[in-house]
């Protein structure tokens, strides 16, 4: 007889009980369990005990583990339960504490009225039915086409329980059970990565699907999951299951995700107030989206006076490109008045997401549109630009919003003859529309420069790409721009709150105008207009006074924080006085 110790003394009941084997004694023709030996011979196996379990070998060298687990706990032929679903329960706790998993397996069923009743069921080893037959030979075997390594569980065994319904009573009569198993057991601090434990539950499922739409992948939010429940053995799953989620999603979603995308925008326009889905579909093909919802629509017609749009890419898998419309609200952030899918960058495209946009918004055009310029931008380069000191004189120069266009052109043109840019392609077609792009051709627009670049854009593509992947559907990419879009809004709330409940420190100067610029401006732009209270002080002064056909004209001269003139203005007296009564 020889003794072989498989298992941990102390694995059960939280390894507090050591159980004593010599005291477990089973017949060597296993009648015990009402059955013949798991192999089907009648041949008296030679018995081996474990702690764990009791190991036995045939003649002819096959071995079979039994089970040790406290009496309480086994199970015995005629058992009865209350209910189906008890008796499974009991087998599945006697499972835990023994060290493999269990699946159901043949059932059948009865429907009585309006219930469906099962009449019988067997619950299986996790590690039943035969592996696939590997063999063959050799000149079967393909040895050209790649193959992905792969790894068998199932051992073909026999352990089971198989149950029934007791007639005219709802009880459970066990009347078949196979206790012995031709596999060792799991551990018990192993038994979390059996299938059945990686199985996720809803509210695993749901983490993972709501992590997706913040851009948090599989591998961190599996690491998520680990801190918050205190450790990788409370977590259901591995990295592994959490990208095979990831892609069940996503192959649940598979063709239909067009048609889920417009059915759950057609539930907005009905559902919510003032949302506006309009689609452009060819051939059943979804070529172009845009959407508004009521909020972005009050945006709109609060900061709409300046707005800028630009493409994003690489947002979702089908390379559609978002076009975001772009605006700065009363506390200098970025808010959003619309957006719109793209399946190419054509005029036509454009035209029908202009035309959408300004439909969505009434017809009202917004006072100034900013766009980019990528494709002239590519052509700088290897040329004299490169130099630093030229391009801090024409930054300087271009981006200038106090001075006029004739001062501009004037500057311009001295630049270019002191550089030797006459023939500078780039350049001279720049200068040819500088009414489109250079901020002094707008001085006398509202609100102008609030935006001087597509920085805004910019600022708003990345907010996007945090929180979506090139690799989702377009309802993912969806679920992923409501979180940016709530993240904005509540930014924005935030901000409000912050300009209600609270006060500068100090101010800087001691006029009542900078007290009442606090109460009337949110505390951005409070701020601001304080460095123009503040400067005014300090950095302008009268430099002439004249009397020009009776009036009285004053140049006011605005110095740098060097104290030299950067600018001059001549202000009547009269338009003095009409500015300040109105």
């Amino acid at each position: 007889m020889t003794k072989t110790q498989t298992r941990n003394p102390k694995r059960h009941v939280g390894g507090t009980t050591k159980w004593d084997t010599s005291k477990v004694k089973l017949p060597g023709n296993y009648k015990g369990s009402g059955e013949a030996g798991p192999s089907g011979s009648k041949d008296p196996p030679t018995q081996t005990e474990s702690v764990a379990s009791n190991v036995y070998e045939t003649p002819n060298g096959s071995r079979y583990w039994t089970p040790v687990v406290p009496p309480s706990c086994k199970l015995f032929v005629k058992a009865r339960f209350s209910s189906m679903e008890a008796a499974i329960a009991m087998y599945e706790e006697y499972a835990q504490l023994a060290g493999f998993c269990t699946r159901l397996g043949t059932s059948k069923k009865e429907k009585i009225g309006d219930k469906v009743i099962t009449n019988l069921r067997y619950v299986l080893c996790s590690r039943a039915n035969k592996p696939k037959d590997t063999d063959g030979q050799p000149s079967e075997v393909d040895t050209i086409s790649p193959k992905r390594r792969s790894n068998i569980k199932v051992t073909d065994c026999k352990a089971c329980v198989k149950f029934k319904r007791v007639k005219d009573t709802d009880e459970v009569e066990l009347y078949k059970w196979v206790e012995q198993h031709n596999h060792g057991f799991t551990s018990p601090e192993n038994l979390d990565l059996s299938l059945k434990k990686r199985k996720h539950d809803f509210s695993t499922t749901e983490f993972i699907a709501k992590c997706r739409n913040a851009n948090i992948g599989p591998m961190k939010s599996h690491k998520l999951q680990v801190v918050i429940k205190g450790g990788h053995h409370n977590v259901q799953g591995t990295v592994v299951d959490y990208k095979n989620c990831g892609r069940d999603i996503r192959d649940f979603i598979d063709k239909r995700d067009a048609q889920m995308l417009v059915d759950k925008m057609n539930a907005r326009c009905k559902n919510k107030e003032n949302y506006t889905f309009d689609t452009q579909i060819v051939d059943t093909e979804l070529q172009l989206i845009f959407w508004c919802d009521n909020v972005s629509k009050m945006n709109y017609e609060a900061f709409g006076d300046v707005l800028a749009f630009d493409a994003t890419y690489h947002t979702n898998m089908y390379d559609m490109i978002f076009v975001p419309f772009t605006g700065v609200d009363h506390h200098k952030k970025c808010m959003i008045f619309g957006a719109g899918l793209l399946h190419n960058e054509t005029i036509e495209s454009y035209t029908w997401l202009l035309q959408k946009f300004l439909q969505a918004h009434n017809g009202r055009q917004p006072l100034l549109v900013l766009t980019d310029q990528d494709c002239a931008m590519k052509q700088i380069k290897g040329d004299n630009l490169t130099n630093i000191e030229i391009k801090e004189k024409f930054h300087k120069l271009v981006w200038n919003v106090y001075i006029k266009p004739e001062t501009f052109e004037q500057r311009w043109n001295s630049l270019i003859t002191e550089y030797g840019l006459e023939s500078h392609k780039w350049l001279t077609e720049m200068f040819s529309i500088r009414e489109q792009w250079i901020p002094g051709y707008f001085r006398e627009i509202p609100m102008s420069t609030l935006m001087k670049t597509t920085s805004r854009c910019e600022s708003a593509k990345h907010m996007f790409k945090a929180d979506s992947s090139a690799h989702n559907t377009l309802v993912q990419f969806m679920l992923c721009y409501d979180t940016s879009i709530d993240g904005l809004r509540n930014k924005q709330r935030e901000v409000c709150n912050h300009t209600e409940t609270t006060n500068p420190e100090k101010f800087k100067t001691s006029y009542r105008i900078e007290r009442h610029a606090n109460v009337v401006y949110t505390r951005k732009i409070f701020y601001e207009v304080q460095k123009q209270i503040f400067n005014g002080t300090e950095f302008r002064y009268i430099a002439e006074r004249s009397l020009v056909d009776g009036v009285h004209c004053f140049t006011v001269a605005h110095l740098d924080h060097e104290k030299e003139v950067v600018n001059e203005f001549k202000v009547s007296q009269l338009s003095l006085l009409t500015n300040i009564i109105t």
